[in-house]
């Protein structure tokens, strides 16, 4: 694998790492805008934009319409059956 491929598998992956993180905000707090993840995740204006299209199309948040807030159609629950190691990460305890 040359340089430059190496730059943009850690991009995807990194990208990838932002993507869960967002989305288990949203799950966790039921909110969704694009400068909400800005501000909490924290995220560039493009990636924010981009999660939250993204989220449109897989279902996980409604469009939105004009001064109102989205409605948020994934639980944590829901979340956690996608991510199941997340559960077993925030359950493990720290070795002394």
């Amino acid at each position: 694998m040359g340089h430059n491929d190496q730059i943009l598998t850690d991009g995807k992956a990194i990208l990838a790492k932002k993507y869960k993180k967002s989305l288990e905000y949203i799950a966790r707090t039921g909110l969704a805008s694009r400068e909400v993840l800005q501000r909490e995740i924290p995220l560039l204006y493009q990636e924010a934009e981009y999660f939250i299209d993204t989220f449109v199309s897989d279902g996980y948040i409604s469009s939105g319409k004009s001064g109102e807030p989205r409605e948020v159609y994934i639980s944590y629950e829901d979340y956690l059956k996608l991510y199941p190691q997340e559960k077993r990460a925030k359950n493990k305890k720290p070795n002394p």
